[in-house]
Parts: C-alpha cells; structure tokens; sequence
C-alpha cells in the first residue's frame, strides 16, 4: 500500500510540474498550447511527444521492503547475506534505504532481492526533482 502512495505523490507532483509549466508569466497573455512551436519551456517530462529521459537513480543504492512477517534479526540476515550497508530506515514507511557492495548493480541487486520471498519489493532509489531546470 505505502508503495502506490508513494508513486501517487510522485506522479501528482510531476502532473504539478507540468501543469505549472504551462502557466503564463504574470503580466502575459495566456495562449493555447497548441498554438505553441516552440514548447522547450515546458521540463522534459512533461513533453508528449518522443523519448522522455530516463529516470534518474542514486547510483550504489537501493530502496527496500521487506515483508511484515521478516523480523530485525531476518533483516540483518538478509542485509549481511547480500552484502548490504543500511543508509537509513524510513520507518514511517517501513522502507530501507542500502548501499549495495561495490561491483555489483543497482539493475542486479534489485532483481536478486526482488526475488527472495522475503522482501515485498526492492526498487532503484530514484532521484525526483519538481523544479524545472
């Protein structure tokens, strides 16, 4: 559940960005969008049409649940068996934030813990920016 609020807030903040993007500047008349040639002003995501960039993770670490059964001491268990170091636990949330050892990759680390029935899920500690640059 705390996994759909959190992609709820993202996807609300980045509809946010975009919606704010197409607001005129004070002092300006407000023209339709599709009138529009040029839309460069708009931040990336927002765009519609092509190949958007591809999100952005913190590199070396993974966001991680584990499920509600899995005791501190299986966590422990589970970050030394993986080779994990515990960053932060977000606790309002019941997520663990891990530094993955070196050599190995975000893609194969969250495939692996992905697929040990202890852990509910494990994702790419993605980076999110609601400021245009």
């Amino acid at each position: 559940m705390p996994r759909f609020f959190l992609l709820f807030i993202i996807l609300s903040l980045l509809v946010l960005r975009c919606a704010t993007a197409e607001m005129p500047e004070k002092g300006k008349e407000a023209t339709s969008v599709h009138s529009q040639k040029d839309i460069s002003h708009k931040p990336d995501g927002c765009k519609k049409e092509g190949k958007g960039k591809q999100p952005q993770v913190v590199p070396g670490e993974v966001l991680v649940k584990f499920k509600a059964s899995v005791t501190r001491k299986g966590i422990d268990g589970i970050q030394k068996a993986y080779g994990l170091s515990l960053i932060k636990a977000i606790e309002s949330i019941g997520v663990y934030r891990f530094k993955i050892p070196p050599g190995s990759t975000v893609k194969d680390m969250v495939d692996a813990l992905n697929g040990d029935p202890q852990v509910e899920y494990a994702e790419p500690n993605y980076t999110v920016s609601i400021i245009g640059k």
